[in-house]
């Protein structure tokens, strides 16, 4: 079977979707013939054997020359793939699905945000298919069509490897745009609790990411300021964005890792750290139905009070069942969020649709 992939941006050192070369590789494990189509191509270490066109955002190409290529590739290349998946660009399937359907392409929409225009409702008529996350993570999930897949980590990257450690303070690090929707004032506010009854050297956080629009620079200098008046500067980190292939010797150095997001299930930057073994927190319920007894370590009720308990008990935990939940954290993420079962589980999906 030989698949056409529509994604966003082809590009490893993109620090939001850079993960998705890795993506590429494992479906060509899978699949007889891969052919990508993005809208914009960077640097990428992908094979000769797949095929990487680009619609041209790098060349600053306008609007109409990137439907030009897309009708061009489609055609061009239509002996080249048998079944379609459209990551994330509803755009995609709208342009496409009608064709697709009528040379007898099955096609499938990956999408993963619980709300979306009547763009979203057209495309999923014309998809055969439609993956996302979680129920949480797509609106109509109750659709004949959805498909609940997990996250896509892939576990032989993220993986406990050998790292720096800084043994004089409790390492805490986050990953992610640095938005309102990610309330990293409640990671601040937990630190400065932690550092007043442990001591401020006893601790440190780092933000990974930055902010994206004006509106989210205006959150960070209010982050910033937060540090600032509770006398924690020098112990708030603010890193600055990394390319996903950079982001594991930090999360191996560090001693926990915290979620602030409230809505949701839970994030991708989450399951890598728990696939390398950092000791995780978060305050969402999804993870509850495999943590167990970690549980009491692991998820708080998203405020900073708690935050900063359940970073104190990481602080004191006995070494022997730390290393036990640290095992217990990756086995969730090999076993329900890998990347070569998520693969697996979509070319079964295209599989059934063909045959039937």
């Amino acid at each position: 079977m030989k698949i056409l992939i529509f994604t966003q941006k082809v590009d490893r050192e993109d620090p939001v979707l850079g993960f998705f070369q890795r993506w590429i590789e494992v479906f060509a494990e899978r699949f007889e013939k891969v052919t990508v189509v993005c809208l914009e191509k960077g640097e990428h270490t992908l094979p000769d054997d797949i095929c990487v066109l680009s619609l041209g955002k790098e060349e600053k190409a306008s609007r109409w020359q990137y439907i030009r290529r897309f009708y061009r590739y489609i055609w061009q290349y239509r002996k080249d793939y048998d079944v379609v998946f459209v990551h994330m660009n509803v755009e995609y399937m709208l342009l496409g699905g009608l064709f697709w359907r009528l040379w007898g392409k099955k096609s499938a929409l990956w999408f993963a945000h619980k709300k979306g225009t009547w763009l979203r409702v057209v495309a999923l008529w014309f998809s055969h298919r439609v993956f996302s996350i979680s129920k949480e993570s797509f609106v109509n999930h109750k659709s004949k069509k959805f498909r609940a897949m997990g996250h896509g980590i892939d576990t032989n990257v993220f993986r406990p490897v050998a790292a720096l450690m800084d043994e004089s303070c409790f390492d805490v690090v986050t990953v992610g745009r640095l938005s309102p929707v990610k309330r990293c004032e409640v990671a601040i506010a937990a630190v400065a609790a932690v550092a007043e009854k442990r001591g401020k050297d006893s601790i440190r956080l780092t933000f990974i990411g930055d902010a994206g629009t004006p509106a989210q620079e205006k959150y960070v200098t209010g982050l910033r300021q937060q540090a600032e008046e509770a006398g924690i500067t020098d112990r708030v980190v603010f890193a600055g964005s990394l390319s996903n292939h950079k982001i594991l010797p930090k999360l191996c150095a560090s001693d926990a890792f915290v979620s602030m997001q409230q809505i949701g299930g839970v994030g991708k930057a989450t399951l890598e750290a728990m696939a390398a073994t950092v000791p995780t927190i978060v305050c969402t319920p999804a993870l509850n139905t495999y943590l167990g007894e970690a549980k009491e370590y692991c998820v708080y009720d998203g405020g900073e009070k708690d935050l900063a308990a359940r970073l104190m008990m990481w602080m004191d935990i006995d070494s022997d069942k730390k290393q036990q939940y640290k095992t217990l954290m990756r086995e969730i993420v090999v076993n329900h969020n890998n990347l070569h079962v998520l693969v697996g589980r979509i070319a079964k999906e295209f599989e059934e649709v063909c045959a039937g």
